[in-house]
């Protein structure tokens, strides 16, 4: 009989607890698992420790030395002091930043131009250290008297406050002082650049911050005259504040056809508002521009006027009357930052110069107005146009520029010179530009050269 295969088997029965050595193995493997990632976590974190540590010993290192190149620096000098770094130690940048104030005595705080002590007595040095491998940054700071020479008997206290529009500092301009001390200071957040102990006597300012303008238009802006006197506190107040960007064009009349404007230009612009220090000008007398772009400063009440000229003389409102303002650009609000463009009216000039009662081409004209610049009246070098467009009539009239009308005349009164060929001048006094369409009230007038008049008759008025 051929043997038969018998598979194999345990004639035991199932222990219940059979498999649990491995699932105790497997266990035993992830406690071990955690217990090494929080002892190597540990260690990580021994070591991150211990270079933060090292960052900082670094980082303080950094900081005693920049505190000691500071206080190497003379008194009047230190609170412009320069940046150093960044600094890479270890593969690690590090960046320093320097700062020195002056403190007030009386009551420990940072000194601005608002404290009302004579001087300020200490400069407080702050260092601060940032690096990426720093939680927080490292700060060092120490109190430093200044030495005795730099308060010397001949000297007094110095700040600038700088405001905008409504009283608020502005921070961030670079304020330089000229006088007996040049020095340099940029204003802190509360507007406020202080000078410190400066020798006694008179100071200009000038005010540098990208389209920022003073009460004049000016910018850089400017401060004259500021009077530091011995062992006294003197704040220099200044308006600085964003520009409003303004474009002037300019016009006047056809003086044969008043209801057609004809492009112009001018040489000076003025403008009157409420807030202003004085009247503000902007331009050059004998340059006309056919535009003109100009820098207001944003005051809270608008521009009153704008026009052509350089004195009150020009204002329409005195010259024409509020009537003029009811056709033409009036107020002005200036925004700050804000642009802007008016387009200005000036009168025509009804005048024409003959010779023997015929209309000339050519002729040497001046018209000096009733504006006095200080050094004498202003004066305008005009000529006589033979264009074709403009007034229909186009021989003879006087213009600013040959070969087109455009007398570019601010409203006035102005004396007229004219001569035709020598030495032989003719005079015409008042003649007076108010209207804006014909100039004149009295229409047009003719300058006949060849008149008998006095060689001469106002060297003020005509040239030699």
């Amino acid at each position: 009989m051929a043997p038969r295969l018998r598979l194999l088997s345990s004639d035991r029965p199932r222990d219940g607890e059979a498999g649990f050595a491995l699932i105790e193995v497997i266990v035993s493997a992830a406690v071990l698992a955690m217990v090494a990632l929080a002892v190597l976590a540990g260690v990580d974190a021994a070591g991150r420790s211990t270079g933060r540590e090292k960052a900082k010993a670094v980082a303080v290192s950094l900081a005693e030395q920049d505190q000691e190149r500071m206080r190497g620096i003379a008194a009047k000098q230190v609170t412009d002091v320069s940046q150093l770094g960044p600094y890479t130690i270890n593969g690690a940048s590090y960046a320093v930043d320097s700062k020195a104030e002056w403190i007030d005595d009386a009551t420990g705080g940072t000194d601005s131009c608002a404290n009302s002590g004579a001087n300020a007595s200490y400069i407080r040095m702050t260092t601060t250290v940032r690096a990426s491998n720093l939680t927080n940054p490292v700060v060092v700071s120490s109190l430093v008297e200044p030495p005795i020479s730099s308060a010397d008997a001949g000297e007094g206290y110095l700040a600038v406050q700088v405001n905008d529009r409504n009283g608020t500092g502005v921070p961030g301009v670079a304020v330089h002082g000229a006088g007996p001390t040049t020095d340099d200071a940029t204003t802190n957040q509360a507007g406020c650049a202080v000078f410190g102990r400066v020798g006694v006597g008179d100071y200009d300012f000038k005010l540098t911050k990208t389209g920022y303008v003073d009460e004049f238009g000016n910018s850089p802006g400017l401060k004259k005259k500021v009077s530091v006197v011995q062992a006294a506190k003197t704040v220099a107040a200044v308006k600085f504040d964003q520009a409003a960007p303004l474009t002037l064009t300019f016009e006047t009349s056809d003086p044969t056809k008043p209801s057609k404007t004809l492009a112009s230009s001018a040489g000076t612009v003025s403008a009157v508002d409420s807030e202003a220090p004085a009247l503000l000008t902007w331009g050059t007398l004998g340059t006309p521009l056919s535009s003109m772009p100009v820098m207001l400063f944003p005051f809270n009440t608008p521009y009153g006027s704008v026009y052509t000229g350089s004195c009150d003389d020009a204002d329409p409102l005195t010259v024409v009357g509020s009537s003029y303002y009811s056709t033409y650009p009036g107020p002005f609000a200036a925004k700050p930052g804000q642009t802007g463009a008016v387009k200005l009216h000036q009168p025509p000039m009804p005048v024409q110069v003959s010779s023997s009662g015929t209309a000339v081409s050519s002729a040497t004209v001046w018209a000096t107005g009733s504006c006095d610049m200080g050094s004498g009246r202003e004066r305008f070098a005009l000529a006589v146009t033979t264009t074709s467009s403009g007034p229909s009539n186009k021989a003879g009239w006087i213009s600013r520029t040959s070969g087109t009308y455009d007398p570019g005349l601010p409203y006035g009164t102005y004396d007229v010179c004219a001569k035709v060929s020598g030495p032989r001048w003719v005079l015409k006094n008042g003649i007076v530009l108010k209207d804006p369409t014909k100039g004149q009230s009295s229409g047009t007038m003719t300058i006949d050269a060849t008149s008998s008049m006095t060689f001469n008759p106002d060297s003020t008025k005509c040239p030699a």
